[in-house]
């Protein structure tokens, strides 16, 4: 269940620029939440029940992995249709 600040104030009825103005303040703040706030709200978008932590945007080495495991979840709720 995606509870970032952004899917908070797209519930309390936000704008878009208030939502921006928020989502840069928290990214000043701490970029690497805001980041994973970011990955998580497009993996949701795309139907994904897979989300990233915090330590996975802050660990560049293993970003591959990351991102190798988050395409076998998809695959395996597609039934291994992937596009190109």
């Amino acid at each position: 269940m995606l509870t970032s600040g952004i899917a908070e104030a797209f519930g309390e009825g936000k704008n878009l620029d208030d939502v921006t103005a928020q989502w840069l303040t928290r990214f000043d703040e701490h970029q690497s939440n805001a980041l994973t706030e970011i990955v998580n709200l497009i993996l949701h978008a795309t139907g994904s029940a897979t989300e990233v932590e915090v330590f996975d945007v802050e660990d560049p080495d293993n970003i591959p992995n990351k991102l190798e495991e988050i395409q076998e979840a998809l695959q395996a709720v597609s039934g291994g249709r992937t596009s190109t």
